[in-house]
Order: C-alpha cells, then sequence, then structure tokens
C-alpha cells in the first residue's frame, strides 16, 4: 500500500526508509509531526530544537531618531491702534447690550394693577403701566390736570379724557389716536369689560339740570352711541355690569343696559347702606317713629322688611354685620347728670321742655346679622361708645366692634339741645346755660362698666390693666388694642380671639401709634416721651430709629401700607428733604433721598419722584429683586388713581 511523503506529498512505497523523490529519512518524518515530550528520553513540555528554530526571530535593531530642524515661529501680528471714536462706539454698544440684558432678565413684579400711571414732562402728560415702564406713551391734552381729567379702561389699553373747560369728553388709545366722542357731559366711565363707555349728556347749560340729563351708551367698536334714560343725576355700576340710576328726588332705578329693562328699589340715595355685589340685594333703611327699618330688595322678590327698629347700623355688601335695636325712649332731661338736675330748677320753663321731649334711648340692644337670621350679643349697650371694626384679613368687611354694656348718660351743650331738639326760643338763656356743668361737650359713662368686644356673634370681655382703648384692628382672629392717654404712655395689646377664653397680652408700652401689615404682623412707633427720639418696631423687634414726635419736624413720618403687606414711609433727613424707607424682613432699607412724594403699589414695587442737585425730578420706580429704575428726567409731577369699577361715585 503506497503512502505519502510527508515533505513533499508524493506517493512511496509503503515502509520505504527514505522518499525516493525528495530523499527525506521516514524518522526524519516521525520527528517532524511527534507531540513535544512523546518520543523517549523527552521529558514533558520539553521543545526540540527544530520548533525552537522554527520560533526563531532576529533581534530588531533599533533605528537612531532623526533629528528634525526646529519650526520657525510665526510672527505676532501687529496690533493697530485705537481710534478715540472706535473706543466710545465699543462702550457705547457694551453699555446698550448690558440694558438690554439688564430689562430682559430684570424680574418683573407680579400682581400689580392695570391702572396706568401718568407723569407730565415738558408740558406734555405721559403714560405708562406698572411693570412697563419702558413703553412710555404720550397723551394728548394739557400735561396740567386743572384742565384734564383722565379715567382708564380696566384693561389698561384705552383712556377718557375730559376736558373741564368745555366739558368734553375724548376716547384714546394708549400710543394710538385720540377722538372725541362726546361733548357737554357731565359724568363718565367704562364699563367693566373695556368695550363700553358710559356717559351723561347735558344741555350745557351753566346751571346742571337733571330733568334735561340724558344717560348713553356708547359702543367703542363702532363707535355708535345710543340714549337709555333721561332725568339722570349720577349712576353707579355693580359688578354684573347693571346701573343703579339717581335721578334726583326719585327712588333708585336698576338699569340693564343691554336691554333697557329698568326696576325701581323704592330706596333713595341718602338712604343706601349697602350696594349689590354680582346682583344681590340692595339694602337700605327707612325713618319710623323710634329708629329706622332695613329693607332688602332684589328684582325678583321686591321689597322686604328685614330688620326693625334700628338705631347704628353697618351693613356690608353681603348683608352681614352689626345693628343696635332701640326699644324704648327717654326724655331728654333723662340725658343729664342727675346732680346738676338741682340747678335746672332756676329755669322752670328750660326743665319743663326738656321733661316733655322725647328721644331715643342712647342704649341698644347689640346683633349681629348674618343676612337671614339675627344673634343677640348683649342686651343695653352705649351706641355712642360702638366702634365697629373692619377685618384686614377679609377684604375689608366688618365684621368686629368695641361695645360697652350698661346705661349711659349723655351731656349736651345749648346749642346742640337748641339745634337738635326746637329749643330754639330758649336761645336767650345761651350765655348763662352753657356754664352748668351738664352743658359741657362729651359723654359720661356708667359706673362700673367695662369693654368687650365681638367677632361676628361671638363676644370676648377685654380685661387689660391700663385705659380704655382709644384704637383697635382686627386681623382674623387677632385683635389689637391700643389702650391709654393719645399720647405716648399708650400700651399696645393682643388677643387671639381663637382661643376658647382669650386673654389681652401686652404687647409694648409707651406705644405712640400702630399699624397693621398684613399676616406678617403689627407695626407700631414707640417713645419715651415725645421729645425724645421714637423707634419702630415690627413684631416686638426693632426696625428703624426715628426722630421725636414734638417738635419742628412734627410726626417727621409718612407712613403707606400696600393691600400685600409691604411697609413704606417717608422720614425727614437730617439737613433737610426727605427719605423714603421700605421694611425688608423686618429690617429698614432705604431706597432713595431726597424725595419729593412716593405711590407704593405692592410691597414689591413703589414709585417715587426724587429731586436732583439741578432742582430737576426724576421718576424712578423701584423692585424688590431689580433695584431702581429711572423712568423718565425732567418730570413735574406723577399721577397715580386706582380708579373705581363702579363709575360715578356717590
Amino acid at each position: 500500500m503506497a503512502e505519502k511523503c510527508r515533505f513533499c506529498g508524493r506517493e512511496m512505497e509503503e515502509g520505504a526508509a527514505a522518499c525516493p523523490f525528495c530523499g527525506k529519512q521516514a524518522e526524519s518524518q516521525e520527528a517532524l509531526f511527534r507531540r513535544p515530550g512523546a518520543g523517549k528520553g523527552e521529558s514533558p513540555g520539553e521543545e526540540s530544537e527544530f520548533s525552537q528554530a522554527l520560533r526563531w526571530q532576529p533581534e530588531e535593531t533599533p533605528e537612531p531618531p532623526v533629528e528634525e530642524p526646529p519650526a520657525e515661529e510665526p510672527e505676532p501680528p501687529k496690533k493697530l491702534p485705537w481710534r478715540r471714536w472706535q473706543k466710545i462706539a465699543a462702550a457705547l454698544c457694551g453699555v446698550l447690550l448690558l440694558a438690554g440684558a439688564a430689562w430682559f432678565w430684570w424680574p418683573k413684579p407680579s400682581n400689580l394693577p392695570q391702572t396706568p400711571v401718568l407723569f407730565s414732562r415738558e408740558g406734555q402728560m405721559m403714560a405708562f403701566l406698572p411693570g412697563q415702564e419702558g413703553e412710555k406713551f404720550p397723551l394728548r391734552g394739557s400735561a396740567d390736570t386743572e384742565d384734564a381729567l383722565y379715567r382708564y379702561s380696566p384693561d389698561g389699553q384705552r383712556y377718557l379724557r375730559y376736558d373741564l373747560a368745555l366739558n368734553n369728553l375724548f376716547l384714546g388709545v394708549f400710543g394710538g389716536e385720540e377722538e372725541q366722542i362726546a361733548g357737554d357731559v357731565r359724568g363718565y366711565s367704562f364699563s367693566r369689560d373695556s368695550q363700553r363707555v358710559f356717559f351723561i349728556y347735558d344741555s350745557g347749560d351753566d346751571i346742571y339740570d337733571p330733568e334735561s340729563a340724558a344717560l348713553y351708551r356708547y359702543e367703542i367698536s363702532t363707535g355708535e352711541s345710543q340714549r337709555l334714560m333721561t332725568g339722570v343725576a349720577s349712576y353707579r355700576m355693580n359688578q354684573d355690569g347693571t346701573l343703579l340710576v339717581d335721578r334726583m328726588n326719585q327712588p333708585i332705578l336698576l338699569l340693564d343696559p343691554d336691554t333697557g329693562e329698568t326696576w325701581e328699589t323704592g330706596a333713595f340715595r341718602n338712604q343706601l347702606l349697602a350696594f349689590p355685589e354680582n346682583g344681590g340685594p340692595l339694602y337700605y333703611t327707612v325713618p319710623q317713629e323710634v329708629g329706622r327699618n332695613v329693607v332688602r330688595w332684589t328684582r325678583d322678590g321686591g321689597e322686604e322688611t328685614i330688620l326693625k327698629g334700628v338705631g347704628p347700623v353697618y351693613l356690608n355688601p353681603d348683608g352681614t354685620g352689626y345693628y343696635g335695636q332701640i326699644r324704648k325712649t327717654i326724655s331728654l332731661l333723662d340725658l343729664v347728670q342727675e346732680e346738676s338736675l338741682a340747678e335746672a330748677d332756676a329755669y322752670p320753663e328750660l326743665y319743663q321742655r326738656m321733661k316733655d321731649i322725647q328721644v331715643p334711648s342712647p342704649c341698644c340692644d347689640l346683633y349681629w346679622f348674618d343676612g337671614e337670621e339675627s344673634t343677640l350679643i348683649v342686651r343695653e349697650a352705649a351706641f355712642s361708645q360702638l366702634t365697629f371694626l373692619q377685618d384686614e384679613a377679609g377684604d375689608g368687611k366688618i365684621s368686629g366692634c368695641l361695645y360697652r354694656p350698661g346705661t349711659q348718660k349723655r351731656v349736651y351743650s345749648l346749642p346742640q339741645i337748641a339745634e337738635q331738639y326746637g329749643l330754639e326760643e330758649l336761645d336767650g338763656l345761651r350765655q348763662e346755660v352753657c356754664q352748668w356743668p351738664f352743658f359741657r361737650e362729651g359723654t359720661q359713662e356708667a359706673e362700673g362698666s367695662s369693654q368687650f368686644a365681638a367677632v361676628g356673634p361671638r363676644s370676648f370681655s377685654i380685661e387689660t390693666d391700663g385705659e380704655d382703648p382709644q384704637n383697635a384692628g382686627l386681623y382674623g382672629d387677632t385683635l389689637y388694642l391700643l389702650t391709654g392717654p393719645v399720647a405716648v404712655q399708650g400700651e399696645l395689646w393682643r388677643m387671639n380671639l381663637a382661643d376658647a377664653s382669650p386673654k389681652p397680652e401686652k404687647m409694648a408700652e409707651n406705644v405712640y401709634r400702630f399699624w397693621l401689615a398684613g399676616e406678617e404682623g403689627v407695626l407700631y412707633r414707640q417713645a419715651e416721651t415725645p421729645w425724645e427720639k421714637s423707634a419702630l418696631y415690627y413684631n416686638g423687634e426693632l426696625a428703624a430709629e426715628l426722630p421725636p414726635l414734638s417738635g419742628d419736624q412734627g410726626e417727621g413720618v409718612s407712613m403707606e401700607i400696600t393691600e400685600d403687606g409691604g411697609v413704606y414711609y417717608l422720614r425727614d433727613a437730617q439737613g433737610g428733604g426727605s427719605t423714603l424707607c421700605t421694611l425688608q424682613n423686618g429690617q429698614e432699607v432705604t431706597l432713595s433721598r431726597n424725595v419729593a412724594s412716593f405711590v407704593p403699589l405692592s410691597r414689591d414695587y413703589a414709585l417715587f419722584l426724587r429731586e436732583e442737585k439741578d432742582g430737576s425730578r426724576t421718576l424712578m420706580a423701584w423692585r424688590s429683586q431689580g433695584g431702581l429704575l429711572p423712568v423718565a428726567d425732567q418730570v413735574e409731577d406723577f399721577y397715580y388713581r386706582e380708579e373705581p369699577l363702579t363709575g360715578l361715585l356717590w
């Protein structure tokens, strides 16, 4: 059997000692392909010389490094010298870029009113919206507010200019045109949706005749006017768009300006207690023999008497509030001090007249009215000592009062008696009778009576170790009281009416005045004497040192607090002028010196006029997160009025 040579691959006889073609020995062939360690005399893992020879490689000789010639350094470019105008232009470009970036990134204050701010500059009236000081619009007409009055639309886009000399009414767009829409105008306002103008047209006579005056509606979109009714003296706009129309000595009408439909309320102008909100009830009083009746009127249900025999009364627009019910009458003689009655015997005619004249009792039953039900608070409270308290945390609604229970005797002067109770024929006794003790001006309280406070229908005793409260403030369930004389010896107290048994807690002594600063707390001014330096405290912590209360500068501080609790005040500076300050984190921060006037709009935004060294004035805006921003220079004055949405005020 033939086999192949392992070296040349040709066939050779089986068992041949060597290949007849290449001459290689058979043993050499076996040794070449034997595994390491498989042959006799070889240890495992030992390589043959042949396999080692197959793995042999010549050693690499490293080549000598080639030296490259050093690279030539390029010559630096020659800098051309800057010309002076180029430097100035570059600096101006940088300033403009920074100013633009600052204006764009400067945080805009939030919750600012949409009422524009007006300012006069070089005989021109200008306007801008708070927070948008960069967009200022010129207005037509005179810059003298004695010649023209301005009113603004609720959306802040349009304005009405009333020419006082000619009684002409103009409608303008901020940054746009202005046109006259009526002449011989007596009253005017925008509608709540800013799409209409209401105005009263008169014949133009010097004497105002309400019988000939007519109420008109002007459509801004079409420029058309429509007469709604005649005989109008004034009007007031409600939140639902309807109008209350006063017709002079006639009951007030409720007018729907869309349909022209009217309803007669039965109330006269001087009887109104509370205006409706969103078309709600109208409250007014009707005089009776003793006291007054309170009537509620709705366009659907008509009149409804809800309270009878009322003396003092205060109702909120939602119908809630306090009232005192008079249950009896007494003689005029019962109103004087008993120890003075013996002196009246010298004038028997006067004595008898005072005994015969019946007047309402100066005491009444005090009630809380929730709009439907009445809750008795106390019997026989002296209504001359009633103090109604607006809740600063409740949209300014009356929800608290101070009162004193028990009887009380008034003390009258003779002119008061003659004027109020028909004693004109006794005027010849004026000089002598005015010396009597019981004809002094003022009041005398019953012995042992104490002060009480009420919040809604709840009542609490005020037990302070000081004198009677001279001032009070309410914020939610917290009552603040300033007791003592009207000087710097007052004591400031605080009561948490949410407690089961609230007790007054003394906050400070030597207090002259206090202010409520929103939910943040209370401000008060403290001084040892009127002639020493005073200090302003915020929630019990010292906020600022202030000048004395008495002296050439008087109080020396003009305080303003915004609805959201921002505190601003103008204080007299040493050497003259005034400094505008605000409180941040309870500490005084000076905004600017030489301030002529200021108007704060929120805790984060205020406007003021700064007087410059050359005598000119600059209108400035202050933002809590942006600092001071000049709005306009060479400003004569600026004007900000929160225009009511209700039309003409009565």
